[in-house]
């Protein structure tokens, strides 16, 4: 038992350095390809998120929820795709959950572990093209991909499009590492279909522009003018066939560009804070991803060493290609507000230099006059283990916070709600139970302070698109009383919650002239008041319920 044992360490070990005479052991032979892949799925995607999937309603995700419930309720009602919004192509992707007798926050959470598990298959190919070796892939695949899914950077998932986003670029990128080197003629019209996929994930993104741009530097360094033009035609067309296609679908395009405007004034109302978020929650990236990172620092050193005794350009460019795309996700934390799920977009890129490291560090071995079986045996079983150790230690970490909570949700989520014991838990709950008690059947909702949780969470949508959120109808009015209330009578609410904390993410947003312009209506009574805690994310809602008790005219048709 020993000696087969003994012996299968030895196939493995020898298949992360690629010895050319040895013969895999019949087990790992029997597990073959699809175990590996599987492996680094469900240990890496799918047990992080499944864990979590259960967790209290947060904000972020809700932002997409909302989107998702829009657009269903406009199909619903007859309108098709409506024309109110960005273009929230992921949002339109699952908007159909919203027909299932099912919770839809819980069932959007899926999709997006779904289209991660996709995300994560892509990645792998990338690093298992770049080291060349399959079960060296595996090992850092499943650093990665269960760092990218971890908490901090997804919450409990659907939380933003960067994983749909990342599954066509790194498609594309699989493709590229296909052709780059090719000299045959007919492989050049490839690089339609790469600038394509770049296309589509910008689309999903549309801070992923700035790995379009990347892609279109590389692809004329290393191909040269053709390539460049039709990676760049294959990008362009594709992105006026989608984006022309959901604005045609929508009707208008002016209501596309308000929307990205308005998203502007948020970000123009936040630089002031843009430093101390990047330092604050960039050093929460890092922690977080400090085993990935270690791992990754030790790669550039060595990878720097080789190409230096070896006078290697090859080595040095295809380092360079990743540092800039860890480079070009950067941007997006630098010029908007940075927190930790954006840091978490340079995690590819360190994952490729790994797998460039292994792809050196086997080519190298060989030639080392220290590096005997021994040592090179003793070295990848303690890597082994070390990732082994680690691995479990935070799968059991990760089981022990959260599945409780999870099971919960889970054994709730098929009568389209939440477990009972939550509701005290989170202010959203909370919220939410206090509007439903004073709505009207098929009543109107309008929220402050981006708590587009409460719309998902309650089943009620606001008049209009404009009126979900009423912090940026006052940054547009700039911060005008008046204006307000003028913007909120065109089709007052049934219920408005206003957002009243200011904290970090919110001072100065407008709550108190929200306030005084719902007051000042003359048509709303204050019902509710939903007291700040540390519940769930208790800090980011706490506010005041009004009712409306005089009929008035919607303008809205």
């Amino acid at each position: 038992m020993l000696k087969c044992q003994t012996n299968a360490l030895s196939a493995l070990i020898a298949m992360i350095f690629q010895e050319k005479n040895a013969m895999p052991h019949p087990v790992l032979s029997c597990v073959g390809d699809v175990a590996l892949v599987a492996c680094v799925l469900l240990a890496g995607t799918i047990f992080p998120r499944l864990m979590v999937v259960g967790g209290l309603p947060a904000m972020d995700e809700c932002v997409y929820a909302f989107s998702a419930q829009w657009i269903h309720h406009s199909i619903a009602s007859g309108h098709g795709i409506p024309n109110a919004g960005s273009l929230s192509l992921y949002p339109m992707l699952f908007y159909w959950v919203f027909n299932l007798d099912y919770n839809p926050v819980i069932a959007l959470r899926f999709a997006d572990m779904c289209v991660a598990v996709l995300t994560s298959f892509f990645l792998y190919t990338v690093l298992y093209k770049e080291s060349k070796n399959k079960i060296g892939a595996v090992l850092i695949a499943l650093v990665f991909t269960f760092t990218m899914n971890s908490f901090i950077f997804i919450d409990y998932g659907f939380k933003n499009s960067i994983m749909a986003a990342f599954a066509p670029l790194f498609l594309a990128i699989r493709i590229g590492q296909q052709i780059i080197r090719s000299e045959r003629p007919e492989v050049s019209h490839a690089w339609l279909m790469v600038g394509a996929l770049t296309a589509l994930a910008v689309v999903l993104r549309e801070t992923f522009v700035s790995f379009a741009v990347l892609g279109l530097i590389v692809v004329f360094v290393a191909r040269g003018r053709k390539a460049a033009l039709r990676y760049f035609l294959g990008g362009v067309a594709t992105g006026i066939v989608l984006i022309g296609g959901l604005l045609l679908a929508r009707g208008g395009v002016m209501e596309a560009i308000f929307a990205y405007r308005d998203w502007g004034l948020v970000f123009e109302f936040t630089q002031d804070r843009v430093s101390g978020f990047f330092t604050y929650y960039g050093l929460m990236a890092i922690e977080e991803a400090s085993v990935a990172l270690c791992l990754s620092l030790l790669a550039i050193l060595v990878l720097v060493f080789i190409a230096i005794i070896r006078r290697s350009k090859r080595i040095a460019l295809n380092l360079l290609f990743w540092l800039s795309f860890i480079g070009f996700a950067l941007i997006e934390p630098i010029t908007k507000i940075g927190v930790a799920y954006h840091f978490a977009m340079t995690l590819p890129g360190f994952a490729g230099i790994c797998a460039l490291a292994l792809r050196e560090i086997a080519r190298e071995w060989p030639h080392l006059s220290w590096a005997n079986r021994e040592r090179r045996d003793a070295i990848t079983l303690l890597g082994v283990t070390l990732l082994v150790v680690w691995l479990s230690s935070m799968c059991f970490a990760l089981s022990r916070s959260w599945w409780p909570q999870t099971q919960e949700t889970l054994i709730a989520a098929p009568t389209g709600g939440w477990a009972e014991e939550s509701v005290s838990l989170t202010n959203y709950l909370l919220a939410a139970g206090e509007i439903k008690k004073v709505m009207p059947e098929n009543g109107t909702l309008s929220t402050s302070g981006h708590m587009n949780s409460l719309y998902p969470l309650t089943g009620h949508l606001p008049p209009s698109y404009q009126l979900g959120n009423l912090s940026i109808i006052a940054l547009k009015s700039d911060l005008s009383v008046s204006r307000i209330q003028e913007a909120l009578m065109v089709c007052a609410p049934d219920v408005i919650m206003v957002y009243m904390q200011d904290d970090g993410w919110f001072t100065g947003y407008g709550h108190k002239e929200i306030l005084a312009a719902v007051m000042g209506t003359g048509v709303y009574e204050a019902v509710t008041e939903i007291p700040a805690a540390r519940r769930g994310y208790g800090l980011f809602i706490s506010g005041i319920i009004f009712k409306k008790t005089k009929e008035t005219i919607c303008l809205v048709k």
